[in-house]
C-alpha cells in the first residue's frame, strides 16, 4: 500500500506554479506578483489539508493516536477492547495507634476511623476494626487507604500523624512507612504500551500476554500493579515467575496462615493432595505429616513435589498407602491482589467465560512480589541564592523518591538521567551525585537479578550544599 505523506506549502506551491506555466500564457510567478500571491494561498490550503487528512490517518494507529483518539482505538480491539486505567489510591499496612491506658478495657479502632497528613492534607480510612485488648497501648501495621485518589496521596514516613474522627481512648497516629503506590490515571504511554503487549499476547501463551495480563489486572479492590516483567528459570524448563510490582515493592502484600488440612488415603492410594493456594513458598517437608499404623512416616524432599501457586502436593508412586493420615501443618498464603492475578493465570473451568486462563498446557507461572533492593545516596545541590535550602531540599528527595520507585523491574538506576532529571525539574542550578556517606561519584546500579527492583526510601538520602 503506498504511503501517503503530506507536502509542505513550498512544495505545493513549487507544483501549482510548474503547471500553470506549463498549461497556460501566465507567466509572471515572481514573488509579489498577483499571481503568485493566489498561487501561495492555494499552496497553503492545500498543504494543511494534507496535513490534516495525515493526522487522521496517524490516529487510527496505536503507535501514534494519543489522549481520546488512542482510547478509541484500543477500545477495539477484540474481543472487548481495553481501557484506561484510572486514578489509584493510596494504601498499605503502614499506621502505628497508640492509646491511652486502659488495663481493665477494651478499645476499638473501628472501620472508618480517619486520620490526616500534615504534608499534603489528605485524610486516611481504616478499612476494618482493630482491637486493643485490656492493657494493649500500640498496634501496628494497621491499614488505610487515602480518601482521594491518585498520587496526591503519597506521603512521607511519619506524616499521617493528626487525628480526625476516632474512637475515645485513641491519642495518637503515626505511619512508619512511606505511602508511594497512589498512582494517577494512565498516561498514553503506558495505556499504548499495554495495547501492544494486547496485541502481542493474543496467543495468550507468551512472555507479552503475561505481562499485559499484570499491568492491566485490577483486582477486586480496585488496586492494580504499575509494572510487571517474566522471570524465566532456565534450570527449570516449562517454570517461569510473574513478577508484578505497585511501585512501592508491594511492601504490604496480603498474606494469612492457611489451615491444618487432614487427609486419610482411600483405598487404592493417593498421589495429590490439594491445598490453600497460592502459597507464597513451596511446602516444607517439616509442614508435611505421615501417620502409618501410629507410627510416623519420615519425609523428605525427594518424596513429592510442591507446586505451590495450584496448590498441589504431587507425592512419588507408591510412597502413600491406605489408611496414611497426612497433616499438612498451617502455611503463608497470598491473598488479595496477587492471589486474584494468579486465579486468572490458572483458569476456572467452571467459569470459563470469565477465567479463561493464560498459562499454557504443561507449563507453570508463578506470581510473585519482587525482591527489593533499597540504595542509597549522597545528593550535593548547588541552588540560586534566592532559593530556600530546606525547601530545595525536600522538593529534591521528593523527586529522587518518586523517580527511583519509577524504575521498572529489573531496570538499572543511570545516575546522569536523575541529575538531568532533577536540573530540569528543580530549583537547582547543578547536582552532584555520590555513594551515601562518601565523596565518590555514583555510578550506575543494576539489580541482582530479573527479579529485582530498585527502591529508595527517604531516610536513605543525604542531601547537602555546595553553594
Amino acid at each position: 500500500m503506498a504511503i501517503f505523506t503530506p507536502r509542505s506549502s513550498t512544495q505545493v506551491l513549487r507544483d501549482l506554479i510548474a503547471k500553470v506555466v506549463a498549461r497556460t500564457d501566465l507567466s509572471d510567478v515572481s514573488a509579489g506578483s498577483t499571481l503568485y500571491t493566489i498561487l501561495n494561498a492555494v499552496a497553503l490550503e492545500v498543504a494543511n489539508t494534507e496535513a490534516r487528512l495525515s493526522n487522521i490517518k496517524r490516529s487510527y494507529s496505536i503507535e501514534n493516536a494519543t489522549g481520546s483518539d488512542l482510547d478509541t482505538r484500543v477500545a477495539e480491539l477484540p474481543p472487548v477492547g481495553i481501557t484506561r486505567k484510572t486514578q489509584q489510591y493510596a494504601r498499605g499496612s503502614v499506621m502505628t495507634v497508640r492509646t491511652g491506658t486502659h488495663d481493665s478495657s477494651t478499645i476499638i479502632l473501628t472501620s472508618g476511623s480517619t486520620f490526616l497528613c500534615s504534608e499534603n492534607g489528605q485524610q486516611y480510612r481504616v478499612t476494618e476494626d482493630y482491637t486493643f485488648l485490656p492493657g494493649v497501648e500500640e498496634l501496628t501495621e494497621i491499614y488505610v487507604v487515602c480518601e482521594t485518589p491518585g498520587s496526591i496521596g503519597n506521603c512521607s514516613e511519619g506524616t499521617i500523624n493528626t487525628i480526625s474522627n476516632v474512637p475515645d481512648g485513641i491519642i495518637s497516629c503515626e505511619n512508619t512507612v512511606a505511602l508511594n503506590n497512589g498512582q494517577d490515571q494512565e498516561d498514553d504511554a503506558s495505556l499504548r504500551q499495554r495495547a501492544l503487549r494486547f496485541v502481542n499476547s493474543l496467543g495468550r501463551t507468551n512472555k507479552s500476554s503475561l505481562e499485559f495480563l499484570g499491568t492491566s489486572f485490577v483486582g477486586t479492590s480496585n488496586n492494580s500493579f504499575r509494572f510487571a516483567r517474566v522471570y524465566e528459570e532456565i534450570e527449570k524448563p516449562g517454570y517461569c515467575e510473574l513478577i508484578v510490582d505497585d511501585g512501592a515493592g508491594l511492601t504490604n502484600t496480603g498474606i494469612r496462615n492457611s489451615d491444618r488440612k487432614e487427609v486419610i488415603i482411600p483405598s487404592g492410594g493417593l498421589r495429590t493432595i490439594t491445598h490453600a493456594r497460592p502459597a507464597v513458598s513451596e511446602i516444607d517437608p517439616g509442614k508435611i505429616q505421615i501417620e502409618r499404623d501410629g507410627l510416623g512416616v519420615t519425609v523428605t524432599s525427594d518424596d513429592y513435589v510442591s507446586i505451590p501457586e495450584r496448590g498441589l502436593l504431587r507425592f512419588r508412586e507408591g510412597f502413600l498407602l491406605e489408611g496414611d493420615v497426612v497433616t499438612i501443618l498451617p502455611f503463608k498464603v497470598y491473598t488479595g491482589d496477587i492471589a486474584e492475578l494468579q486465579n486468572e493465570i490458572e483458569g476456572n473451568g467452571s467459569r470459563g467465560s470469565q477465567l479463561t486462563g493464560f498459562r499454557a498446557a504443561g507449563c507453570r507461572v508463578r506470581v510473585l512480589p519482587p525482591n527489593i533492593t533499597y540504595i542509597g545516596m549522597k545528593v550535593s545541590i548547588v541552588i540560586p541564592p534566592t532559593a530556600d535550602f530546606e525547601s530545595t531540599k525536600r522538593a529534591v528527595i521528593s523527586a529522587i523518591v518518586n523517580s527511583v520507585n519509577s524504575l521498572d523491574i529489573g531496570s538499572r538506576l543511570i545516575p546522569s538521567r536523575l541529575s538531568a532529571n532533577l536540573i530540569l525539574t528543580q530549583n537547582v542550578i547543578n547536582v552532584g551525585l555520590y555513594k551515601s556517606g562518601t565523596s565518590t561519584f555514583l555510578e550506575e546500579i543494576y539489580p541482582s537479578s530479573e527479579k529485582h527492583v530498585l527502591r529508595i526510601r527517604e531516610q536513605d538520602i543525604e542531601v547537602i550544599s555546595a553553594n
